[in-house]
């Protein structure tokens, strides 16, 4: 979500242009930790109950944690079918109902000084494992 209102897709944000993270304030995009335009990359797209995101499966994530609606890190290749995340722009909870691996070119990982960012509503970190 960008503060001048409504979305852009990964590829199309710009260097200091405000998003909205995980801390609740719009931040600026410092840089890219990684990017490429062209390579064919493995996602995972994450269907949940309220809508759906795609990241690659080494991104990290943040699931609801126990009944105290606590978030924890995990990679998005471990999160599971029944995890709960928390869709930030709506603050309800949203429950994955399903999982699918899909190849798309191009990847784009954005940086800002939270280390986090919403993606398609969900909190996600700017951080990834690459191999």
């Amino acid at each position: 979500m960008l503060q001048a209102g409504g979305r852009k897709e990964m590829k199309n944000l710009q260097v200091g242009e405000l998003v909205l993270t995980g801390s609740g304030h719009f931040l600026p995009i410092l840089g890219w930790l990684d990017t490429n335009h062209s390579k064919d990359t493995n996602f995972v797209r994450i269907l949940t109950n309220q809508s759906s995101l795609s990241l690659t499966e080494s991104h990290v994530i943040f699931r609801q944690a126990g009944k105290e609606d606590s978030q924890e890190p995990i990679f998005t290749r471990d999160l599971k079918v029944g995890d709960f995340l928390l869709h930030e722009e709506s603050g309800s909870k949203a429950q994955v109902i399903k999982i699918l691996s899909e190849t798309r070119t191009g990847f784009y990982a954005p940086l800002t000084a939270s280390g986090t960012l919403l993606v398609d509503g969900f909190l996600v970190s700017c951080y990834a494992s690459y191999s």
